[in-house]
């Protein structure tokens, strides 16, 4: 999914996602495998999640990741440059409809 240029307010707290991590995001995007990342939000609170990687969203130029997030059992973004460390797990996962993570991504966009 493609959105918009970030907000200034965005782009004032934004660092490049490491390629280590991108690249196993990439692995558990493309081969259906739950990830366990640790992440540290806006706030500097750093939490475990192990996620399900639905779609990749690029708000230029920052990139996020709409998950189904299962310690939440919910739907959640993760801005791809906070997540500080992934292990892509052997759990496989199938897609789940899209509907809601389209709205989700829409309701994300109009936050930024």
């Amino acid at each position: 999914m493609i959105g918009q240029t970030a907000s200034v307010q965005v782009l004032a707290s934004y660092t490049s996602p490491r390629s280590a991590v991108t690249k196993e995001l990439l692995d558990s995007f493309t081969r259906c495998r739950t990830a366990l990342v640790r992440y540290e939000d806006r706030h500097s609170a750093v939490t475990e999640r192990e996620i399900e990687i639905q779609f990749l969203y690029y708000n230029m130029p920052v990139w996020y990741v709409l998950a189904w997030d299962r310690l939440r059992d919910d739907i959640h973004s993760f801005r791809i440059g906070r997540i500080r460390d992934i292990q892509v797990l052997s759990t496989e996962f199938r897609l789940r409809p899209p509907a809601s993570f389209l709205a989700a991504g829409e309701e994300t966009a109009r936050a930024m």
